[in-house]
């Protein structure tokens, strides 16, 4: 056989091949049925996405990041980004948004992932910023009698060139996720569609950022143990959340991969049982064009809990909560808190809903 018809046909198969990946993506024959854990109902004051979601328990309260701007310019002038506070002992089903204190600059503010660290009764907030032109670390503290934060500092490393998620471990030290390789709309698309393994997740020590694993498929929400023995990373690609053993020294080591069926985007791990709750996108081609045009395109949302059992080696998954768009759409992150669920999403709106049975959600 010639070299241009072993040429053709290794062209032929990647193409296959790359189309059977794109259709499976779109999840054309998925359908979602509607069902809820309890009583539902939109939270006020958000109005342009909760993308990610941090319980702080000790105070019962959550912090929302809304107003994400992701490859997305032109989005910058139609919403302004912010940290918004819930309280779960008000239950007066509204978010406040927190003023900031400092020399920050809040027009360009852009917030995505976010995780706390709490430590002598002090909430420290990182939160990553998409400011135009680079991405950071924000670090904020939280001031309880005044409702409001204050800025500490910005983070930055070379490393950090398209972050999604964080997960604090310590002061100035957490891991961190790089998406994808292209901070590019139509270079990102492509990525996507070819499924690249052009991610990375990282630990910044306080002082730098190193990876811990390079050339990973598209990596979003990561979350930690309570105990630090687990990482927890979800992969919407690969329809999975990939669980390491931590080391005391932070390495970590491939441990097991929780099939999931639909595509994860961030992770709670409640504090006192390590279950995983998890927002998902069950439809792919409905994500994708909602994220293009969030007005006018509904996009279905799922929330999964993820119990693992002996030893991170077995698990059981339950559907808390699902949703065909109508009610939010594109949901991203679920925490639960004292019989309450707090639902983000992308650039809709937040939503709580009542727990009446926990124990079989």
């Amino acid at each position: 056989m010639g070299l241009k018809k072993v040429v053709t046909w290794v062209i032929l198969a990647l193409g296959c091949s790359t189309f059977i990946k794109v259709l499976l993506m779109l999840d054309l024959n998925k359908r979602v049925y509607n069902h809820v854990p309890g009583p539902c109902r939109l939270v006020e004051g958000i109005d342009d996405g909760s993308e990610d979601i941090e319980l702080v328990s000790e105070l019962g309260v959550a912090f929302i990041t809304s107003g994400l701007v992701f490859m997305d310019e032109e989005r910058r002038e139609k919403v302004k980004g912010g940290i918004f506070l819930y309280d779960f002992t008000k239950r007066d089903f509204k978010a406040i948004r927190l003023p900031i204190e400092g020399d920050f600059d809040k027009a360009s503010f852009s917030p995505h992932g976010i995780s706390a660290f709490v430590s002598k009764k002090r909430v420290s907030l990182y939160v990553i910023n998409h400011p135009p032109g680079g991405h950071t670390v924000e670090v904020f503290t939280f001031n309880k009698e005044k409702r409001s934060l204050t800025f500490v500092k910005t983070i930055s490393d070379p490393l950090f060139t398209c972050p999604n998620d964080l997960a604090v471990v310590g002061a100035d030290r957490f891991f961190i996720t790089n998406y994808c390789y292209f901070y590019n709309k139509w270079l990102h698309t492509l990525e996507s569609v070819l499924q690249l393994n052009l991610g990375s997740i990282l630990f910044y020590d306080g002082k730098k950022a190193t990876a811990v694993e390079s050339w990973s498929l598209m990596p979003n929400g990561i979350s930690v143990h309570p105990n630090l023995t687990y990482l927890y990373v979800a992969s919407p690609m690969s329809e999975a959340i990939k669980v390491y053993k931590l080391a005391k020294d932070m390495s970590i080591e491939k441990h097991t991969e929780v099939s999931l069926l639909t595509s994860p985007d961030n992770m709670f791990i409640d504090p006192n049982n390590g279950d995983i709750w998890v927002g998902c996108h069950p439809v792919g081609h409905e994500v994708m064009k909602h994220v293009a045009d969030p007005k006018n395109i509904r996009s279905s949302s799922q929330v999964l809990k993820v119990r693992m059992q002996e030893g991170h080696k077995s698990w059981v998954i339950t559907e808390p909560y699902a949703n065909d768009g109508a009610t939010i759409s594109g949901s991203t992150v679920a925490v639960y808190y004292e019989q309450q669920m707090l639902i983000g999403t992308i650039y809709h709106k937040l939503l709580q809903c009542d727990v009446i049975n926990p124990d079989i959600v």
